[in-house]
């Protein structure tokens, strides 16, 4: 593509939007180096990895890139098994972690298409490498001791040399002999020695090394002698301690280089996948779509919007051509959108073919042109002392020599700059010339005579800017079909000339132009009256559109105020259930009592016997509820894209429960439920919390359940009760848990001797309720925990 076009229409204000959103140099680079291309398949596929970023921020958001700095030449270093600084290791560590970090943005994103997950799922983390660099590095000065235990010991060696040299010239500057040669009772450090500032006239006294004179002379910066061979020791340990940093940053430099290859592989994925999230931005910040493509040379922009002019300014515009007309000639008064119609078609076909969406309406579509030409704007060259007209015939020479049938050719104001006559007659001859090359072309023109060649020659067609009249102001609508009017007369009208100056001007025209004009202005009347029809049609339609949304309306208050009336009845039935229960629950106990004072066991045989009449019934009634709990539910869906930590329903459990792990293979979730981890079907998971009536449902049925579950969490602690205790409390919670439909329950009894583990075993082997019982394992208590299982 040529670059005088590019520069014509503004495609590269573009990519500086675009270069603006990359994160990364690297990225700005690329997009910098962006050219449209005319290849089909790669032009769809850049279209559609734009889509799907798009469609991830649209729903995610955006990822960061941060870290993402450019390691080109460290690679380089590397393949020559260069060893690294700590800047460097630290900035391939920064491309590590935007890789683990955007793994973890897709990991979180419920995308199904396989095609273009590649971008994310070829990425490797490097975990094992980013601990330990992070381990050895703590910042772009400073290495860790834990680095490597040689580092440890050196550095421990040096700080204990430290002390002991601080120690004697702290023994220095506090003696009564040494405080009075010291200009200050301080210690300073001079040449990397420690030093004391001695006066000039105590020099002798002094033994050591001068390292420093103060600017005035009077003091000597001398390190004493009693410390020369600690600070000798401390500078070969300093040494060590270089050579060491050496060691370690040559390890982690070979640690990299193990993994050269995916960290390439990373980089040049991250530096793409900033390309194509900045494309995303770009699409979301103009409202742009991806567009259709043919190879037929045909263009269907719908309400098009050039994206370089603000959304509550610009006029969206309607334009195709390319299948029935080739050639599109626009007329119209001066800055009435004609050249801005120019520039909107050809960015936008530049813009599409660059892998970028265009800012249109569902369903445009465009060609692939294997060139667009424009000849657009003052050409005047100064410097080539070439005239306006020049300018432009020397730029239509090049148009008409080098476009062919796959031409996007846009030219404004085509033969302006000279004689009208002649200008008009060239430039009709011109478009004749360039439509036997079969080139799709857009012209835009003052000349009549262009309207009249538009009207008599096969797939032309003539366009026009709308004006509007009354307020003698464009309106930058673009007509398709219908030509341009000067409206000279009627705009001068508007101004104040006079009607005898207007009425002489009609004489001087011809039969010809004054039928023609005629025609326009009757077209324009139809085209009028068409709006007028439409604007009726429209105004229909919202009133069918309002009734049928009050129609609606009514229907869904109806379908509430029926579950209302179902919730309160649920709800009524629900507390006569929990009383009965909690009635039940006192007789049970009272009897217990009771029985175990006279030792009537045939009492437990009754007592378990109105027992299980009492939870048959109450099973019965709360699956009944179940039931339409279900239904509703069932009529009004709300599926949801599952995350983790997300709060749903479970109509199978009649339970609220936080997603623990998203969907496996068999569509099924692990779901918290209370202290309990279960894997439930994907069709039994519902929202939660959103809608008012299952809301409802769902508090209104577990009410007074969740008040005793708040306070009963499944597990009971007896450590350092007395047995005959424990075993009450125990067999109390027991009975509580079967009336809070637990299916298993935790007791903590501690280890000890086991004494109170046997006597709670017992106690559990004789109740018919336990189903079965084990002790804790691994992270559950181990032997100080039983778990028992309900009936």
């Amino acid at each position: 593509m040529n670059n005088k076009v590019l520069k014509t229409v503004e495609y590269n204000k573009i990519l500086k939007q675009l270069e603006n959103l990359a994160s990364s140099d690297m990225a700005k680079e690329q997009i910098k180096a962006l050219t449209p291309l005319n290849q089909l398949d790669e032009i769809i596929k850049l279209q559609k990895q734009t889509s799907f970023t798009r469609k991830l921020i649209d729903h995610y958001g955006s990822p960061e890139f941060d870290g993402l700095k450019n390691i080109s030449e460290i690679v380089l270093r590397l393949d020559k098994n260069g060893t690294l600084t700590q800047i460097e290791i630290l900035r391939v560590l920064g491309v590590m972690e935007c890789t683990s970090h955007i793994k973890q943005y897709y990991a979180q994103c419920n995308d199904s298409d396989e095609k273009y997950a590649n971008l994310f799922n070829n990425l490797v983390t490097l975990v094992d490498t980013q601990k330990e660099i992070r381990r050895c590095i703590l910042n772009e000065e400073e290495i860790s001791d834990d680095a490597s235990i040689e580092l440890r010991n050196i550095r421990r060696q040096i700080k204990v040399l430290n002390s002991r040299v601080k120690e004697k010239l702290n023994e220095m500057i506090s003696s009564q002999t040494y405080r009075a040669m010291l200009q200050e009772p301080v210690i300073t450090i001079k040449q990397n020695r420690y030093c004391l500032p001695v006066k000039l006239e105590y020099k002798s006294q002094i033994k050591g090394v001068v390292h420093e004179q103060s600017s005035s002379g009077q003091t000597l910066f001398i390190e004493p002698s009693a410390i020369l061979d600690i600070d000798n020791k401390i500078k070969e340990y300093e040494s060590k301690e270089r050579e060491e940093i050496e060691k370690i940053l040559f390890r982690l430099s070979w640690l990299i280089n193990e993994d050269l290859d995916t960290l390439k592989n990373n980089y040049n994925l991250l530096v793409m996948l900033d390309v194509l999230f900045a494309k995303a931005k770009l699409s979301k910040s103009m409202d742009a779509i991806e567009p259709k493509f043919n190879t037929e040379g045909y263009v269907n922009l719908k309400l098009a919007r050039h994206p370089l002019i603000e959304k509550d300014k610009v006029v969206p515009i309607n334009i195709s051509f390319g299948k029935e007309y080739k050639s599109v000639i626009i007329t119209g008064p001066n800055t009435g959108g004609k050249t801005i119609t120019l520039k909107t078609v050809g960015l936008l076909a530049l813009l599409a073919q660059t892998g970028l969406h265009i800012p249109a309406f569902d369903g445009s579509e465009v060609a692939v042109f294997d060139e667009i030409f424009g000849d657009i704007g003052d050409e005047q060259s100064v410097e080539q002392s070439l005239s306006t007209f020049s300018a432009h015939m020397k730029n239509i020479i090049h148009i008409i020599n080098n476009a062919d049938g796959n031409s996007l050719i846009l030219l404004d104001e085509l033969g302006a700059g000279t004689d009208p006559i002649e200008g008009a007659a060239l430039a009709i001859s011109i478009l004749k010339k360039l439509k036997e090359k079969h080139a799709n072309i857009i012209a835009t023109t003052h000349y009549s005579e262009l309207k009249h060649y538009a009207m008599q020659e096969e797939s032309v067609i003539n366009a026009s800017c709308e004006f509007d009249i009354n307020t003698l102001k464009p309106t930058y609508k673009l007509l398709m079909g219908i030509p341009g009017k000067s409206n000279a007369f009627e705009i001068s009208k508007k101004l104040g000339l006079s009607d005898d100056v207007i009425d002489d001007a009609h004489n001087y025209l011809t039969t010809e132009h004054t039928n023609f004009e005629d025609a326009i202005l009757a077209a324009n009347k139809e085209k009028e009256l068409a709006e007028e029809e439409t604007k009726k049609a429209i105004m229909y339609r919202e009133f069918i559109e309002k009734q049928k949304h009050e129609y609606d309306e009514k229907i869904q208050s109806l379908k509430e105020e029926k579950e209302k009336i179902l919730n309160k009845s649920r709800e009524e039935a629900l507390k006569i259930l929990e009383n009965a229960k909690e009635e039940a629950k006192n007789v049970i106990t009272n009897l217990k009592n009771e029985a175990k004072q006279i030792n009537e066991t045939f009492n437990s045989k009754v007592i378990q016997s109105m027992k299980n009449t009492l939870d048959d019934k109450s099973k019965e009634l709360e699956d009944s509820i179940k039931k339409e709990k279900e239904e509703s539910y069932r009529v009004n869906p709300e599926r949801v894209s599952v995350k983790k930590g997300m709060e749903v329903y479970l109509s199978n459990l009649d339970k609220v429960g936080t997603i623990v792990e998203l969907p496996d293979a068999q569509d099924a979730v692990l779901v918290l439920v209370g202290i309990m981890k279960i894997k439930v079907s994907m069709k039994y998971v519902f929202r939660h919390g959103n809608s008012k009536s299952k809301k409802k449902i769902v508090t209104s049925t577990n009410k007074l359940k969740r008040n005793k579950l708040d306070s009963m969490k499944f597990e009971i602690n007896v450590i350092g009760l007395y047995p005959s205790e424990a075993l009450d409390k125990v067999d109390k919670f027991i009975d509580d848990a079967i009336l809070m439909n637990a299916e298993t329950i935790r007791i903590v009894h501690g280890k000890g001797q086991g004494v109170l583990k046997k006597e709670i075993h017992k106690l559990l082997d004789s109740n018919p309720n336990v189903d079965s019982y084990r002790l804790g394992e691994f992270g559950e208590g181990d032997s100080g925990v039983t778990i028992v299982k309900i009936k």
